[in-house]
């Protein structure tokens, strides 16, 4: 039998790196080259990504003078040839870096890998304001968030002035949390009322408004914010000289559709005041000047295929639908009590995208939103594709929203649906809190089912990858044998907007004693789209997917 080797014992990497400074600061010599030729060994891999630590605690007895740390520090980022060495010498200068130092760290801030610890180093001196601003003007997208957040922290004027126009970013997990300190820091609000006709600071206004209401991180923050009704009216009193971008149409169509359907419309709002917000956004957006440059965008586009003509598509489709809900010049009664809307997460200028949601209005208000803060609500190839909010004398559990980390964390909203003659009801709501749940709702049961007919039918806020995702998703669900025979299951089939012409397929392989996941993603063929979800079946009827899946790999590389 072959001897099984022993794997040495692990060591945390701050150990390591801790007993490497101390050694060094102990000697009696200064010679950083060294602690550079120690920190580059190779057997020392595991020391990996050291940014973000805390510097790194040294033995008793073993205090250097701050002046010899920054000494090293300086030597090992001035003349570094491995990134661990660098990242330790900028680790030894957190704290006893000087301002004569900020042109070397601001030139290294600019690399991705050493972006972290250099505004962390720069925002420990005193004044650097300018230099925060210089780095986050400079820094790639990816790590601008962190120069940011230095900004808010230190919250003096000029950062206040550079955050009120350009702090829109993606911010990673945590942004809504985040716009929403940017909003407070800057005095968002009264900035509005005293900078007059500023279109910058108007569209990160609009951005942070709409990120304060993404559910990512434990959910929208929207109804924290003290001035959010304040600005919303701002905003909506404000467009009527904003010059029309498709940009612009596209944002400020979300700001509608979050006032109607999402979080903000549930904020305390006074009598008629969300409404006389919602008629100011609307005349603008409905104005000639405005359809102009949708028309244009959709022209300019070109293809089904182009993100920015969809979005158009998609702007136009909010605005065709009246305050009561209906679509503009609708027949039939405007005050239904239940009604089925379809959101879809149109980014502000960051590029943060969300998830499409299927939320439920019940006599205008948007129940989903108003009982449940966690997460967003559940998406319509949850609840629509699968006939989940059909009414049967059988009652049913259903979940309509699950919170952002998972169930198992922060749970989820749930509500039994049962028809009882001709009636509906909505009864027995779940949530993790229990508290606070709504009354049982009852509806007219033909018009319950008409809309639920509707809203399944009604696949017009669809783009190409996404109607792709739906074809094969429905055919798998109406044959389990398709899948079955080999054993496979669905985990997840469908398509997120920041892959705008890519439909994800990803499957379960059931026949081991763990299941194994497998996917790939498939380009969307506007041309022949039901034709092309067909050729995917197939190929899953006749051969087990993971050969099919290998095959729509090489041919993509």
């Amino acid at each position: 039998m072959a001897r099984r080797e022993s794997r040495a014992p692990y060591t945390d990497p701050k150990d390591v790196i801790a007993g490497l400074l101390a050694a060094y600061f102990t000697a009696g010599d200064d010679a950083p080259e060294r602690l550079h030729a120690e920190l580059s060994r190779p057997g020392l891999s595991s020391i990996g990504r050291v940014e973000g630590a805390a510097l790194f605690p040294l033995p008793d007895g073993v205090d250097p003078a701050p002046e010899r740390l920054r000494r090293a520090g300086m030597w090992l980022v001035r003349n570094g040839t491995d990134r661990r060495a660098v990242l330790v010498g900028l680790l030894l200068l957190e704290a006893t870096a000087r301002r004569a130092d900020i042109p070397v760290l601001r030139m290294m801030g600019l690399l991705p890998d050493f972006t972290e610890s250099v505004v962390r180093t720069i925002a420990g001196i005193t004044g650097t304001t300018a230099d925060l601003v210089w780095l986050a003007e400079r820094a790639g997208a990816e790590r601008r968030g962190y120069v940011i957040r230095a900004l808010v922290d230190r919250a003096d004027p000029m950062a206040r002035r550079w955050l009120l126009r350009n702090a829109l970013s993606d911010f990673g997990p945590g942004g809504n949390e985040f716009a929403l300190r940017i909003a407070e820091v800057t005095r968002l609000a009264d900035a509005l009322v005293a900078v007059d006709r500023d279109d910058r600071l108007r569209d990160q206004a609009i951005g942070l408004m709409l990120r304060m209401t993404r559910h990512d991180d434990y959910g929208t923050v929207i109804d924290r914010y003290r001035d959010a009704r304040r600005v919303f009216a701002l905003i909506a009193a404000e467009t009527t000289w904003m010059a029309p971008t498709s940009e612009r149409c596209a944002e400020l169509a979300a700001v509608v559709e979050e006032l109607r359907t999402g979080a903000s419309a549930c904020l305390d709002w006074a009598r008629g005041e969300r409404e006389e917000i919602l008629e100011r956004l609307l005349v603008v957006l409905r104005s000639p000047a405005w359809t102009r440059t949708l028309d244009e965008a959709e022209r300019d586009a070109g293809s089904e295929t182009s993100y920015s003509g969809w979005r158009a598509r998609w702007a136009r489709a909010v605005l065709a639908i009246g305050h009561d809900g209906t679509m503009a010049g609708a027949i039939g009664n405007p005050l239904r009590r239940f009604e089925i809307r379809i959101t879809l997460p149109i980014p502000p200028r960051s590029g943060v995208f969300g998830g499409v949601e299927t939320r439920v209005l019940i006599d205008g208000r948007p129940i989903i939103a108003d009982l449940f803060h966690q997460g967003a609500a559940e998406p319509p190839e949850k609840l629509l594709l699968r006939g989940e909010l059909r009414a049967t004398e059988e009652p049913r559990r259903v979940r309509l929203a699950e919170a952002w980390c998972t169930e198992g964390c922060c749970g989820g909203l749930y509500v039994t649906i049962v028809r009882e003659g001709d009636e509906v009801v909505w009864r027995d709501w779940e949530r993790q809190s229990g508290a606070g749940l709504a009354e049982e709702f009852r509806f007219a049961a033909p018009e319950y089912d008409r809309e639920i007919a509707r809203a399944e039918a009604d696949h017009g806020w669809e783009w190409p990858a996404r109607t792709l995702a739906r074809l094969v998703n429905a055919a798998v669900l109406e044959d389990p044998t398709i899948l079955g025979r080999w054993n496979c299951s669905v985990d997840w089939i469908g398509a997120v907007l920041g892959e705008y012409d890519v439909a994800r397929i990803w499957l379960l392989d059931d026949s081991g004693e763990y299941s194994d996941q497998f996917g790939y993603g498939l380009h969307a063929e506007v041309e022949d789209l039901e034709g092309q979800a067909r050729s995917v079946i197939e190929a899953f009827r006749v051969a087990h997917p993971r050969k099919m899946l290998e095959y729509q790999r090489s041919r993509l590389e």
